[in-house]
């Protein structure tokens, strides 16, 4: 939105730019608040937001923006940081105290079709509120809440036959010799997770115990039918956790690099498991579920993530599909056509989060990138080698996730091997320019 401004709309039924809005436009002055016009800046905001298709909430909302504006879409976003590359090609607005404010914020959006990214997931009575709103298209609260709550999730697999790490519930802790994770209900990309051993406490928020397992983290990505159809698997792509390289914390998601290709025994099961959690449990469209390949080659699940995972961007990519459209139109909402993009596939594909190191404020983009890899109006279409770049001015501590990076080659591994250079050219670039 136009700097200054505050705006709401006052719409009570689904949006139409056939229809009149009454629109409350206010601008702060040194003077207090009061109603003005609005001006050149602000009408063009205005009828772009109009004509918006869909909106999309989350924390990072990128990935899932870039791939609805491949598919045809227009969305418009509420999210976390409304990073630089954000802004250019839509229409974003930045939740202040996220994800609490995202209730107010809704007031300056028309109604649209809603889609919901991470960490939306743990916040189902902001899940009710959206349902409430107009269309969901995302999972609702009540299917979510059960593959969320880890208790619920193993019974119903060892009902079944299968395979996942052991839960306790925080009134039944396990002893605390290190075997053991405690780990945040509401957790998301592996926030406050840590070993449970002897000078561990427990957490200030909801909490489980998950027993540990050695082993490489994966996560799979399916898309799940309205009804009782077919399963479409998608693939898998390798995980990064808690990366030195990338000054990720410990147990913080950092990564997915892929498409990778597992045992015939181990793609059934984990075939298996998409089936089950959309056949038993009720996932619709795109989700994602993560799990350790452990020693003897058995997919052991961690975690479901019941909407637009982060590595469906990777899969996209790689596969030539637009898996944000097949997940809107397993809801029922019409698919418009695609736009035309101008990269070309790679054989496989790294994304990687790089995470501070230092307090630090980011410097403009211009400063510290150079003109090819600026963010503008066609980054969604192009093939990118950083993205999810922050604003001049935004503030850093350690362990904030500051950018992601992505690398190509013809291999999974020779997108790792091209990681080093990547973290340092970015870190040298960063560091320079922000003093």
């Amino acid at each position: 939105m136009p700097s200054g401004y505050d705006l709401k709309f006052a719409v009570t039924g689904p949006v139409s730019r056939h229809k009149s809005y009454h629109v409350i436009l206010t601008k702060s002055t040194d003077c207090g608040v009061h109603e003005v016009g609005g001006d050149r800046l602000f009408w063009i905001w205005l009828v772009s937001l109009i004509n918006a298709s869909l909106l999309i909430i989350g924390a990072s909302c990128r990935s899932a923006v870039f791939s609805a504006l491949r598919a045809g879409f227009r969305p418009v976003c509420l999210d976390r940081y409304a990073d630089a590359d954000l802004q250019p090609p839509v229409q974003s607005i930045k939740v202040q105290n996220f994800p609490s404010g995202i209730a107010d914020a809704l007031g300056a959006v028309p109604q649209l079709p809603c889609l919901y990214t991470g960490p939306l997931e743990n916040s189902p009575d902001l899940l009710r509120l959206l349902e409430q709103r107009g269309p969901l298209i995302g999972n609702p609260a009540n299917i979510v809440e059960v593959v969320r709550d880890p208790v619920q999730l193993a019974k119903g697999f060892a009902e079944l036959g299968l395979p996942l790490l052991k839960v306790r519930p925080a009134t039944d802790p396990p002893p605390q010799d290190g075997r053991w994770m405690i780990k945040p209900i509401r957790s998301a990309g592996g926030r406050d997770i840590s070993v449970w051993q002897p000078d561990s406490k427990p957490l200030d928020e909801p909490y489980f115990f998950q027993q540990r397992a050695d082993g490489e983290s994966y996560s799979a990505v399916f898309v799940g039918p309205s009804g009782r159809g077919n399963v479409r698997f998608v693939g898998v792509t390798r995980q990064l956790i808690g990366d030195p390289l990338l000054h990720a914390p410990s147990f913080a998601w950092c990564g997915s690099v892929g498409p990778v290709t597992l045992s015939v025994e181990a793609e059934h099961l984990i075939r298996r498991i998409g089936n089950v959690l959309s056949w038993k449990f009720g996932l619709c469209g795109l989700f994602g579920c993560d799990f350790i390949l452990d020693a003897d080659d058995v997919p052991r699940l961690t975690e479901v993530n019941p909407r637009y995972p982060a590595s469906a961007e990777v899969l996209e990519q790689v596969l030539e599909v637009n898996l944000l459209s097949d997940h809107c139109a397993a809801f029922g909402l019409d698919v418009p056509m695609p736009r035309p993009c101008i990269q070309t596939p790679p054989h496989a594909l790294g994304k990687f989060v790089l995470y501070s190191d230092r307090s630090f404020q980011a410097p403009s983009p211009e400063s510290w990138l150079p003109p090819e890899l600026q963010p503008d109006s066609t980054s969604w279409s192009r093939a990118l080698s950083i993205a999810d770049i922050p604003p001049a001015g935004q503030r850093f501590s350690i362990g904030n996730p500051i950018c992601t990076l992505f690398t190509r080659g013809d291999t999974p591994a020779e997108c790792l091997d091209q990681l080093p250079g990547a973290v340092a050219e970015a870190h040298q670039n960063l560091v320079a320019a922000a003093g």
